[in-house]
């Protein structure tokens, strides 16, 4: 069984880019791992994983639905193709995230924020970020240092 933090990676991953090439999904977990890294209220990098992933209007996908197992065992029977990539990504970038013992660095594109190519968010329009990289239907962006 996974823990709590791998199933929410996968289900995040699932409603957030479960149509998307490899790379964009792998961008998505990037992205979710580049924020944790920013997490500053807790030392475990699995809570801080959690927290990122669960933060309030962060991921749409849980703005409407609440991430249980239960969820996540429905969506493994319903879609148990793209649920087992989405978990062995998932299984992938939390390992890596966890259990460094060195200071985690982004793999593709430092990217703390992304959106899809069809909608224009608030933030995306300020003079704080810079687009990082376009993956299928996302575009990822970086904080302008």
């Amino acid at each position: 069984m996974d823990s709590f933090c791998v199933a929410l990676f996968a289900m995040t991953l699932f409603f957030e880019a479960g149509g998307e090439p490899a790379l964009g999904v792998n961008c998505v977990a990037d992205v979710i791992c580049n924020r944790a890294v920013e997490c500053t209220q807790h030392t475990n990098r699995e809570a801080a994983l959690t927290h990122v992933m669960l933060k309030p209007k962060q991921f749409s996908c849980w703005n409407n639905r609440v991430p249980t197992m239960e969820l996540y065992e429905k969506l493994c029977k319903a879609n148990p193709a793209t649920m087992f990539k989405m978990v062995m990504v998932a299984r992938l970038w939390e390992q890596r995230f966890t259990e460094t013992n060195v200071d985690y660095r982004p793999l593709f594109t430092q990217a703390t924020h992304y959106h899809n190519i069809h909608i224009h968010p608030w933030w995306s329009l300020t003079y704080k970020f810079v687009p990082v990289k376009t993956v299928g239907n996302h575009v990822f962006y970086k904080e302008k240092k």
